[in-house]
C-alpha cells in the first residue's frame, strides 16, 4: 500500500506541473475539470483492487460542467483505469460513484448528499462551499489566494478514503481526528476492522489454495490422462503381440496345409499325366480302327462296284443257280463283316466318351486345387505385409520391447530398447545379463517371474533402472508368456514403458498434498480463531440487543389505548431505528395524552444503536420528568440536549436523528386530537369518512447535527381531529430508501400507493401486505437501513 501511495503521489506531482503549465490558458470550468482528475491521482480508495471503471458524478442542473468534465477526461484513465463521467439532475438520482462533484448552483443541497454518502468511500467535491465540514475538497475562487482547494481530511478518513502528503501539503492541513464519543465503539470498531483483515486474508488463502488444488488436480487428470493412454497403448501393444503370434501360428499351420497341397497337387498331375498317356493311347488306337474301318470301306466299296457288275452279268448271262448261291453266301460273309465292324465302332465310342468324362471330372478337381492354391498364395502375401506393417509398428513405438526364448534368455529387442535403456542386443547380453532374471533383480520382481512361468500368465511390475547414458529411469514393464500348440512356454514378450514423468508427477502430487494438509490445518486455526471472536463480537451485539429491546415500549401496555402493528426490521442485530411511546394520565383538569414516535438515528448497527439509546433516554427525561408536553418544544429541547449529550459545539459530531412524533389527546371516547411535529419525518393518516390518505408535511430540519444555516426555523406543531377507526402510520425513511435489484430507490410515492390501497385492511392483514412487498420488491438485494412503520388505530 505505501509502494502504491509513493507511485500515487510522483504521479501527482507531474500533474501538478504540468497542471500549473496549462492552468492559464483555461477557464475556471476547465480549471476545476482538470483538478478533479489530477487530484484522483493522489487519493487511495479501501475498494481500489476491485474498481474496474472510475466514475465521476457531476451533480448539476446545467450541462455545461457535466460537458466539460466528459472533454477533459475523453481518452484519459485513472490510475490504468478507464473513467466514466455521469450527469445527476435530481437528488434522489444520485447512485455511489468514485468521486462525485456538486456544483456551487447546488450547494443547499449539500447536506441531503452528504448525509446519504458520509459513510461511503466517495470522494466528494464542493465548489466554493461555505461549510467545509460536509465536504472532502472543497474548490476555492480561482483569482484569490494562493490555494486552490481546501481539505477536510477527517471526511476524508470517515469514508475511509487516504489522502497523500502532498496532496495534504498542497491543499491544507490534516486536523487531528477527535475521540469517537464512546470508547466502547471504538474498541468494537478496532477489533471489526482487525476481523475484516483477517477474514481477508484467509480468502486470500483460500483463493490460493484453491488455485493450487485446481492446479494439482489439472496435473492428476493429465497423470491419468497419460496413465490411461500409455495403458491402451500397452493393450494395443499386446493385442498386436497376439495377432502376431496367432498369425505367425496359423502361417505355420497354412505353410504346412500348403506342403500337404503341392504334394496332392503334383500327385494329382502325375496321375493326370498318366491319363494323358492313356488317352493319346486311345486314341492312336482310335485312329488306326479308323484307318482299317476306312480301308474296309473302300474295300466293300469295290465289291460293291464288283456285284453291281455281276448283277448286270447275271441279268446278262442270266447265270446259273450255283452262282447266286456263291454270290449271296460272299454277300452275307461281307454283311457279317460290317456288322462285326459297327458294333466294334460302338464298343470304342462309349469306351472313348466314358475315358473323356473322367478326363473331365479330374480337370475340374484340378482348376479347384488351382485356385485353393492360388487363394492361399494371395493370403500368405496378404500376412507377410501385415507381418511387415507389424515389424514396423515394433520398431517405431516409443515403447521397448524384448523378446526371449522359454529359458527366459534375450533372443530380440527394437531399436526403442536401444533408444530408452542405450543398450543393443550385444550389449544387453554381454554386459549386463543373458536372462531375464540377472544378479541385480529384485527379489518382488523375481517371484512374479516365477509365478508368470509356473502360472502362464501375464505380469505387470515397475522398477527403476539405470540407462547406458547414467541416468534412472522408472519403468513400467509388462511380461506376457507364448504358448505353442501343447500349451508350453514357446517365448516370452516384455514391453518397457517409461513413467519417469509420472512419477515425478506422483511425487510432487505427495509433496503439495503435505504442503496443503499443512495450509488447510494452518487455515482451520485461523477459522477458529475468528470463530472465537465472531462469537465474542456476536454475543456483545446480541446483549446491546438485548438491552435495546429492554427501552422498547411493552406492548401491552399500548394495547391499552390503541390497535397497532409494529414492522421493526435492523439491518444488524442492533438498529438506529426504534418506536417510542409514552403516558401522562389526567391531570389539573387535563385530558389524559398519549404519545408516540418512530425515531431514525443517524447510521445503523452499534454506532445507530447508541444514539438511539441516548434519544430514548432524553424522551423519557423530556417528557416523564420535565414535564414539556407540547410536541414541537418537545423536538427543540431534545435538539439542544443531543448537541450538548454529543458536545457538538466543541467537536466535528455531525450525528443526530429525523422522528414523527404525534401526542393522542382522549377528549371522550369517540373523538380524539393529535398534534403532530415532525423532524424530515411526515405523518399519513387516513379519516375513515374520507376517500384518500392524507399527509401532513414534516419540518425540513433533523435534530442535532452541526447548523447548517445561520437562522434555522422552528419546529411547528400542526393538528388533527380524528375519531374511532381512524388510522395513524409513522415510519422511518428505512424501507422508502430499500433499493430492489435495479438498484431503484422504492421511493416515497410507493409507499404512499401501498398504504393508500391496504387503508381499510385490518392492521394485522396490512402488516403482511407490507412485508410480502417489501420482500418482493428487495428480492436478493442486502438490506440498506433499518426498517421501522408503525401502524397505529384509534380504539
Amino acid at each position: 500500500m505505501l509502494n502504491k501511495i509513493k507511485i500515487h503521489i510522483i504521479i501527482l506531482l507531474l500533474f501538478l506541473i504540468n497542471f500549473n503549465l496549462k492552468i492559464y490558458s483555461q477557464t475556471p470550468e476547465e480549471q476545476r475539470a482538470m483538478w478533479i482528475f489530477n487530484i484522483a491521482y493522489g487519493v487511495v480508495w479501501p475498494n481500489e483492487d476491485s474498481i474496474k471503471v472510475f466514475r465521476i458524478g457531476v451533480f448539476s442542473s446545467k450541462k455545461e460542467f457535466f460537458q466539460i468534465q466528459k472533454l477533459v477526461n475523453g481518452g484519459r484513465n485513472i490510475k490504468g483505469k478507464s473513467v466514466e463521467v455521469i450527469r445527476f439532475r435530481e437528488q434522489e438520482d444520485i447512485i455511489p460513484t468514485e468521486i462525485l462533484y456538486v456544483t456551487k448552483s447546488e450547494n443547499n443541497l449539500l447536506p441531503l448528499i452528504f448525509k446519504e454518502i458520509k459513510e461511503k468511500p466517495v470522494l466528494l467535491f464542493t465548489d466554493r462551499s461555505k461549510y467545509l465540514q460536509i465536504s472532502v475538497i472543497n474548490f476555492l475562487p480561482v483569482n484569490k489566494g494562493s490555494k486552490r482547494y481546501e481539505i477536510n481530511g477527517k471526511n476524508a478518513e470517515r469514508m475511509n478514503l487516504k489522502l497523500s502528503l502532498t496532496l495534504l501539503k498542497y491543499g491544507g492541513s490534516e486536523d487531528v481526528l477527535r475521540k469517537l464519543y464512546s470508547e466502547t465503539e471504538k474498541k468494537l470498531k478496532k477489533e471489526r476492522k482487525h476481523l475484516d483483515e483477517t477474514k481477508l486474508q484467509i480468502e486470500r488463502q483460500k483463493k490460493l489454495l484453491e488455485e493450487k488444488e485446481n492446479l494439482i488436480i489439472g496435473k492428476e487428470k493429465e497423470i491419468e490422462k497419460q496413465r490411461k493412454e500409455n495403458k491402451n497403448k500397452q493393450n494395443q501393444l499386446e493385442i498386436k503381440e497376439c495377432e502376431i503370434l496367432i498369425r505367425n501360428m496359423k502361417i505355420d499351420t497354412m505353410s504346412r496345409e500348403s506342403d500337404k497341397q503341392k504334394q496332392k497337387l503334383l500327385d494329382n498331375l502325375k496321375v493326370l499325366y498318366e491319363l494323358d498317356e492313356d488317352i493319346k493311347k486311345q486314341k492312336e488306337k482310335h485312329e488306326n480302327k479308323k484307318k482299317e474301318l476306312y480301308l474296309i470301306d473302300k474295300e466293300l466299296k469295290n465289291k460293291s462296284k464288283e456285284l453291281g457288275k455281276t448283277k448286270k452279268t447275271v441279268k446278262k448271262q442270266k447265270g446259273t443257280i450255283s452262282t447266286q448261291k456263291d454270290v449271296i453266301l460272299l454277300f452275307a460273309g461281307l454283311m457279317s463283316i460290317i456288322i462285326f465292324l459297327v458294333i466294334f465302332i460302338l464298343i470304342g465310342y462309349f469306351k472313348k466318351r466314358k475315358i473323356n468324362k473322367k478326363l473331365k471330372e479330374k480337370n475340374i478337381a484340378i482348376n479347384q486345387q488351382k485356385e485353393e492354391i492360388i487363394a492361399q498364395t494371395r493370403q500368405l502375401e496378404l500376412i507377410n505385409k501385415e507381418l511387415e506393417k507389424l515389424s514396423i509398428v515394433a520398431s517405431e513405438t516409443d515403447n521397448a520391447i524384448i523378446i526371449t526364448d522359454n529359458k527366459g534368455n534375450f533372443t530380440w529387442v527394437n531399436d526403442a530398447f536401444t533408444r530408452m535403456f542405450g543398450y543393443t542386443l550385444e550389449d544387453l547380453v554381454t554386459n549386463i545379463s543373458k536372462n531375464i532374471i540377472g544378479k541385480n533383480t529384485k527379489p518382488y520382481i523375481k517371484k512374479l517371474i516365477k509365478s508368470c512361468f509356473e502360472n502362464k500368465g501375464t505380469i505387470k511390475y515397475e522398477f527403476k533402472a539405470k540407462t547406458g547414458y547414467g541416468n534412472n529411469l522408472w519403468i513400467h514393464a509388462t511380461l506376457t508368456p507364448i504358448l505353442n500348440d501343447d500349451g508350453e512356454i514357446e517365448k516370452l514378450i516384455i514391453i518397457d514403458t517409461d513413467i519417469t514423468k509420472l512419477k515425478k508427477a506422483e511425487f510432487e502430487i505427495i509433496q503439495k498434498s503435505e504442503e496443503l494438509i499443512a495450509q488447510r490445518e494452518e487455515l482451520k486455526f485461523q477459522n477458529n480463531k475468528i470463530e472465537i471472536q465472531n462469537k465474542n463480537i456476536r454475543s456483545s451485539i446480541i446483549y446491546a440487543h438485548n438491552i435495546q429491546k429492554s427501552i422498547l415500549p411493552v406492548r401491552s401496555e399500548m394495547d391499552m389505548f390503541f390497535e397497532s402493528f409494529i414492522i421493526f426490521r435492523p439491518k444488524d442485530i442492533v438498529s438506529g431505528d426504534f418506536y417510542w411511546f409514552a403516558y401522562l394520565p389526567a391531570k389539573d383538569g387535563e385530558c389524559e395524552k398519549i404519545f408516540v414516535a418512530v425515531i431514525d438515528c443517524t447510521g445503523h448497527g452499534v454506532p445507530g444503536a447508541f444514539m438511539s439509546l441516548i434519544a430514548n433516554r432524553l424522551l423519557n427525561e423530556i417528557v416523564l420528568e420535565n414535564k414539556i408536553v407540547v410536541p414541537s418544544e418537545i423536538l427543540e429541547t431534545l435538539d439542544i440536549k443531543v448537541k450538548k449529550a454529543l458536545r457538538q459545539d466543541k467537536t466535528d459530531n455531525n450525528d443526530g436523528m429525523d422522528l414523527c412524533l404525534c401526542r393522542i389527546d382522549r377528549k371522550d371516547k369517540n373523538n380524539y386530537n393529535v398534534i403532530f411535529s415532525g423532524a424530515k419525518r411526515p405523518l399519513f393518516y387516513f379519516l375513515k369518512n374520507d376517500k384518500k390518505i392524507s399527509i401532513l408535511k414534516s419540518d425540513r430540519r433533523s435534530i442535532g447535527g452541526i447548523s447548517r444555516k445561520r437562522k434555522k426555523n422552528r419546529f411547528t406543531n400542526q393538528e388533527i381531529k380524528v375519531k374511532k377507526d381512524d388510522v395513524l402510520w409513522l415510519s422511518s425513511d428505512g424501507m422508502i430508501d430499500q433499493n430492489n435489484e435495479a438498484r431503484k430507490r422504492y421511493g416515497t410515492p410507493a409507499f404512499i400507493n401501498l398504504i393508500e390501497k391496504i387503508k381499510k385492511e385490518t392492521l394485522q392483514d396490512q402488516k403482511l401486505i407490507i412485508e410480502k412487498e417489501m420482500k418482493e420488491y428487495q428480492g436478493n438485494e442486502e438490506q440498506r437501513d433499518d426498517i421501522a412503520v408503525w401502524g397505529i388505530k384509534i380504539i
